[in-house]
């Protein structure tokens, strides 16, 4: 089973990556930072685990998850905080794996 981070998850979590494709399966970690969304989140089954966490210091191993996406995450953070949570999802996604993260422009 993949694990997937969707970081900045708010009161609702993707569809999962792998999900979509025939033939995977995957375990979805919505991530955010309010607790307030999380609960939320979690009172529409939204995702398979949640955790209260800021995405520029990820509670996870290193090179230890298949997918992240920070949709709509990254356009609202300082440079500062854009360059560790850049940092923080290359350290804990393992190698060649998929990293989403579109915003608005």
């Amino acid at each position: 089973m993949r694990k997937e981070l969707d970081l900045g998850c708010g009161v609702t979590s993707s569809d999962g990556f792998y999900g979509r494709k025939e033939g995977y399966t995957s375990f979805r970690i919505g991530v955010d930072n309010d607790k307030q969304l999380l609960a939320k989140a979690k009172d529409n089954n939204f995702g398979s685990s949640f955790v209260l966490a800021d995405i520029t210091s990820l509670p996870f191993k290193d090179n230890s998850v298949d997918a992240i996406s920070a949709t709509h995450v990254l356009e609202h953070l300082n440079e500062t905080e854009g360059k560790s949570a850049l940092a923080e999802m290359v350290r804990v996604a393992k190698p060649g794996e998929y990293k989403y993260t579109p915003c608005v422009g």
